[in-house]
């Protein structure tokens, strides 16, 4: 049946995305480029906690590389299948709706998965350190944004990670578009960098700012989500179109 063809399918490309090199480089990508925006605090704050230290790993703009980092993995697969033939085998087996519709959940679910992993790493080798939380950043993150110090760090990251999922879904609806893997691989961070740049430009109203929307604090998880989730569906369909009439 087609759902048996696209299990198969699915399960095929998540075994060829996360059980490899590239999946275990992008994961400790996410943490290291997190490293290295709070560095400076690290060795300046002497009063640290892990939560307020992951909380400011969003600032100083070297970890929008997780953008990238997130691409590796599981988004590149269409392309690399199409450059090296591959897909010819597979699609005899499984079907082109099957074929496609893996790619565009194996993209989402990849991306989610380096950026929230990377991130659970980061935090588990601060706490290696740091106590996890301060009863002074417990009492600031409460009256900022009304909720625990756990709730913040899951929405902060859950959001984080679907962002990096709506950059991968665009990147993969490029991958559709230009046989240039590296095209592919940076098209998330020249992507952020344009949105970025038209808000500025056209004055975009705040619920489209880019900047706000990763961080997904001053307009709360719920907007942010909305046009994320909006972004992965209309990416994924220009995806499947362009995709399925590249592979008549």
């Amino acid at each position: 049946s087609n759902m048996q063809k696209l299990f198969s399918t699915f399960i095929q490309d998540a075994y060829r995305s996360y059980c490899t090199k590239r999946f275990v480089f992008a994961v400790l990508g996410v943490a290291f480029f997190n490293f290295l925006s709070v560095y400076w605090d690290m060795l300046l704050g002497s009063d640290n906690c892990a939560a307020y230290l992951y909380m400011i790993s969003g600032i100083m703009g070297i970890e929008t590389l997780y953008l990238l980092l997130s691409v590796l993995p599981g988004t590149i697969l269409f392309r690399v299948d199409k450059n090296e033939n591959y897909q010819r085998n597979v699609l005899l087996r499984s079907g082109k709706i099957a074929y496609l519709l893996s790619k565009v959940v194996i993209t989402v679910f990849t991306a989610i998965s380096v950026s929230l992993i990377g991130d659970f790493l980061f935090i588990c080798a601060l706490e290696m350190r740091y106590p996890f939380t301060t009863d002074e950043f417990s009492e600031q993150v409460l009256s900022l944004y009304g909720c625990s110090v756990l709730e913040y760090i899951f929405r902060k990251s859950f959001i984080k990670s679907i962002s990096a999922s709506a950059f991968s879904s665009m990147a993969l609806y490029i991958s559709s578009r230009t046989k240039n893997i590296l095209i592919i691989l940076f098209s998330p961070i020249i992507l952020y960098y344009l949105w970025l740049r038209l808000c500025r430009i056209l004055g975009l109203p705040q619920w489209l700012d880019i900047a706000l929307l990763i961080r997904g604090e001053t307009l709360g998880t719920a907007t942010s989500l909305v046009v994320f989730v909006i972004v992965i569906v209309a990416s994924s369909a220009l995806f499947i179109m362009e995709a399925n009439r590249s592979m008549e």
